[in-house]
């Protein structure tokens, strides 16, 4: 074995790249936050005018009228939704849905409550930024998107061994183990694939939270659009089956729940700098000679 080893393929010490953001602080701890204010840095917490400023947002937030009405907001009526289901039905990545009994219909994102504390607003706008606010159409093309046609880059390092896939898409995965002939020898690998990402919104506890799909449907609401084709699925109380991070149950199923409309109202929800989002696949060939 050599002696003198390639660096690791990750560094220790990796930056943490932010973008502006919007967060819903009149929901949060004063503690978490003044640290969303202070950009991620957990020095916000000695900031005084930080923790005024949340307790100010989740002083407006206790003053609201407690309840919501989310009567109606769900329409199965609407004509676009023959078009839409029909180019959803043709569509492979979408089998599971219906399996699991999703089903298309157009949601009131007004009316809808966040389980997720923070967006990206700048990703937001430049997602929705062709879509025709009077189309629903249109609209179904970016909340319910045909599978990605983009190439996924791809980089070799040849000291390494190694191939090195990126992508600013949490939703690029390994999808299969493979291996075939070829004119050296064996070739074994793995493929990789953006999975398809839609406007999922679920019913939970009896109530309507949006389960994937943030970024867009904030990029929607700031441009006044409010109606948008999604699936829904009663999940009765099952759990949603959603990563950690989130508002605590008690927060969306609460009194006084936080609504997507509310990352654009500025008493309960403030510019923030987030995480920027990238994904990383290596697939590293490493050879071995064990001792017998």
């Amino acid at each position: 074995m050599s002696t003198n080893p390639a660096a690791p393929l990750v560094a220790e010490e990796v930056a943490t790249f932010r973008r502006p953001g919007r967060a819903l602080i009149g929901w949060m701890p004063p503690e978490r936050g003044a640290i969303a204010l202070a950009g991620g840095r957990h020095e916000g917490v000695q900031n005084q005018d930080l923790i005024e400023r949340v307790e100010a947002a989740r002083a407006v937030v206790a003053e609201r009228e407690p309840g919501i009405d989310q009567d109606g907001m769900i329409d199965a009526t609407d004509p676009a939704l023959a078009t839409i289901v029909e180019r959803l039905r043709q569509q492979p990545d979408t089998g599971a849905f219906w399996e699991e009994g999703w089903t298309a219909r157009v949601a009131d994102l007004t009316r809808v409550c966040s389980l997720q504390q923070s967006v990206a607003s700048q990703q937001a706008g430049d997602r929705v930024s062709e879509v025709d606010p009077d189309d629903l159409v249109s609209i179904a093309a970016v909340t319910l998107p045909a599978p990605s046609t983009a190439e996924i880059p791809a980089q070799f390092d040849e000291q390494r061994k190694a191939w090195i896939i990126t992508a600013p898409n949490p939703n690029l995965r390994i999808t299969g183990a493979m291996n075939g002939p070829s004119e050296n020898g064996p070739v074994f690998g793995f493929s990789v694939a953006v999975l398809p990402s839609f406007l999922q919104v679920a019913r939970h506890h009896g109530r309507y939270v949006l389960r994937d799909g943030y970024h867009r449907a904030f990029g929607l609401l700031a441009r006044g659009i409010t109606r948008a084709p999604a699936f829904v699925r009663d999940f009765g109380v099952g759990p949603l089956g959603t990563a950690a991070g989130l508002f605590a149950t008690d927060v969306y199923l609460g009194d006084r729940p936080p609504l997507l409309s509310d990352f654009l109202d500025d008493e309960v929800a403030a510019d923030v700098d987030v995480p920027a989002v990238q994904k990383m696949i290596v697939v590293h060939a490493i050879e071995l000679t064990p001792l017998a």
